[in-house]
């Protein structure tokens, strides 16, 4: 019977079991404060005064650059050296002597011999008093001045009114050039005159002769062996029309000034050059060779004044250019000019050369370009346009029309840095405008109606503030605008004062408009972006989406989520590609409580929100492709449509996690 009923039953074999089992994957984990909504809307940063948060922007330009203004006028100076004015030729002094007895023979007179009254003779003359060559003079016309004769009577006599007859004796022909009359020629003394030859020549063969004059009654000692002495030199005043001989070497040298006034620059001190240079046109019209320089005296560069040469041949011209670059020029005492000195260092001529006296030695100067790194001095008043990028607001876009009116008091600082060694008197003009409507909106500020003078002194600073209670700031506000515009003027040194001032200066305009919030926004967008690791959704069961969020800001938000591929663009649910992966769906939010206020206006402590989302087979499909997830926080100020006034702290935080529930079939 046992083996019956055992064979009689059906063993069937074992099943595998089956059961569900889940798993909990991160999908957001977020913090949002204020900052984090505000950078969708424009602003630079918040700020917290008082408790109250305020959207702050700012700019800051340079209303004006020193730059290159400080440039120097272009100066042409020409400085010319003629042969006559300057040119020397060669020295000479020669001597010759007669004795008392040769000029006793030539004047048919007999002299006692030893000491003795002698009584008065004329007619006095004597031989030729023959010069030594001239060995470096062939000839010389003479346009003023003479010659310089000296008689040094050493024959013990006094002689008085003797005239000297100067002859030149070139080519074997003897030609009186040039007489003087001497009233007294005492023993013992010299006599010196000037042999006048203007419009005469010489040449290098001179000879001289007392043709008259007198021996006075007198009481000497006679010795017919003593000697009278001529010497003859050029005279100081001697100028040339023609000479040919052969020249020394000579400096010629020239001092003058160069002007440095400017169209902005009326009177400098000192300047240092960062840009500019000099161009020296040499003219040598002598047959001489020899150097050109020019120097600046008060113009240095480690510790050197600039000096500039070159070499100038016979008749020819020369050009040399130089920088100036990094010299420090000190001015004359007219503040208007800078000193220079040209010298021309001839050469020595081996052989005789001819130079007319009209013959020039020239060097025109001519600077280019002066622009300087620093100036102390004067600048002329000068005006300046004050003009800026516009300053982009994108804020007010997300508001509404509701909006008008309701800004809690918003106010614009300004603050003019001035780096210049002079003052400045700026009125900058303030305009906020909304060029987004037709047609379009603007508003000028003005303090207490009207605009704002500003004098900031040399090297200073000035500020002011624009108000509700001092301006029409609520106004320019509530034309909600896109932009600020900022035009105007500012005045360089109007009172002509002397100061320092550097290239780099300026003056700096600082701008900040201050926006506490009391708006009716539509929608101020924290965002942030997360990136999804490989998630198994083979034998998903199902897939929920659970968001908490911890709210501790006193604002009412909302959320939602968007996935996005691995291109980072959003997936869609529909092939057609209209319908975006989003949670909540078709674009909606959720809708996140406002922390609860105490009565300061702050939070008194946060809210806990929670919403979960089962996925539907299609949103599974489209997490798997899913790489990135972008959750969107907006936060609105309104309550109940109602715009307020909301106090935030900087420990107010906005807390966001979102996980991913998925159930798994095991052994399915």
């Amino acid at each position: 019977m046992l083996l019956s009923l055992i064979t009689g039953c059906e063993l069937k074999s074992p099943t595998v079991p089956k059961w569900d089992t889940s798993l909990l994957l991160p999908l957001t984990d977020a913090t949002y404060s204020l900052s984090s909504f505000t950078k969708q809307a424009g602003a630079q940063s918040v700020i917290i005064e008082n408790g109250i948060a305020s959207y702050v922007f700012e700019s800051s330009y340079k209303t004006f650059d020193i730059g290159d203004t400080l440039q120097v006028r272009d100066t042409n100076v020409v400085s010319t050296s003629s042969a006559e004015d300057y040119l020397k030729i060669p020295a000479f002094n020669s001597s010759a002597s007669q004795s008392l007895g040769n000029i006793a023979t030539a004047s048919g007179i007999t002299l006692p011999g030893g000491t003795s009254q002698l009584p008065e003779f004329t007619g006095i003359r004597s031989p030729a008093f023959v010069f030594p060559a001239l060995t470096d003079i062939e000839s010389v016309t003479v346009a003023t001045g003479g010659i310089e004769i000296s008689v040094a009577n050493n024959t013990g006599v006094t002689f008085t009114d003797i005239s000297i007859v100067l002859t030149d004796d070139a080519g074997g022909t003897a030609t009186s050039i040039s007489t003087v009359t001497l009233p007294l020629v005492g023993a013992g003394t010299t006599v010196t005159a000037i042999l006048p030859l203007a419009g005469k020549t010489f040449s290098s063969a001179l000879t001289a002769a007392i043709t008259d004059g007198k021996i006075l009654s007198q009481t000497a000692t006679v010795n017919t062996a003593n000697l009278i002495s001529f010497s003859i030199s050029p005279a100081a005043d001697l100028k040339f029309s023609r000479a040919r001989a052969r020249f020394g070497a000579q400096l010629i040298e020239r001092n003058g000034t160069l002007s440095i006034s400017g169209d902005v620059i009326e009177r400098l001190r000192q300047f240092k050059l960062k840009q500019g240079g000099i161009t020296v046109v040499l003219r040598n019209g002598f047959p001489l060779s020899g150097t050109a320089t020019l120097q600046l005296p008060k113009a240095t560069k480690a510790s050197a004044f600039f000096s500039v040469s070159s070499p100038v041949a016979p008749n020819s011209s020369a050009t040399v250019s130089s920088s100036l670059v990094d010299y420090l020029f000190e001015t004359e005492s007219d503040e208007k000019s800078v000193a220079y000195k040209f010298l021309i260092s001839t050469n020595a001529s081996a052989n005789f050369v001819t130079i007319e006296s009209d013959s020039i030695l020239s060097g025109t100067f001519r600077t280019q370009g002066f622009v300087a790194s620093f100036i102390e001095g004067q600048l002329k008043p000068t005006v300046f346009e004050l003009s800026s990028e516009d300053i982009l607001l994108d804020f007010f876009d997300g508001l509404d029309s509701s909006s008008r009116g309701r800004f809690f008091a918003p106010r614009a600082e300004t603050t003019i840095r001035n780096s210049i060694g002079f003052g400045v008197s700026s009125t900058p003009t303030y305009i906020t405008v909304n060029d987004k409507r037709v047609p379009t909106a603007s508003q000028v500020l003005l303090r207490n109606g009207i605009s704002v003078p500003i004098d900031v002194a040399a090297q200073g600073i000035q500020q002011f503030q624009l108000d509700t209670l001092n301006s029409n700031i609520a106004a320019a506000v509530e034309i909600l605008p896109n932009k600020i515009r900022i035009i105007g003027t500012a005045r360089l040194n109007p009172q002509r004062a002397f100061g320092m001032v550097y290239d780099t200066s300026g003056a700096v305009l600082d701008f900040k408009f201050i926006l506490p919030l009391q708006l009716s926004a539509i929608e101020l967008v924290g965002e942030d972006t997360s990136s999804l690791a490989a998630i198994d959704l083979g034998t998903t069961q199902g897939l929920a989406v659970t968001f908490t969020v911890q709210n501790a800001i006193p604002a009412n938000a909302a959320l939602r989520t968007v996935f996005l591929g691995i291109d980072q663009k959003p997936l869609y649910i529909d092939s057609a590609k209209t319908i975006p992966f989003t949670l909540p769906r078709g674009n909606a939010t959720t809708l996140i409580a406002a922390a609860p206020l105490a009565a300061t206006g702050f939070s008194s402590g946060e809210t806990t929100t929670v919403v979960s989302y089962d996925l539907t087979a299609t949103e599974i499909e489209r997490l798997k492709q899913a790489k990135f997830v972008i959750s969107r926080v907006g936060v609105d100020t309104k309550q109940a449509g109602t715009p307020r006034k909301i106090n935030v702290r900087e420990s107010d935080k906005l807390k966001l996690k979102a996980v991913a529930k998925i159930t798994y079939r095991i052994n399915a």
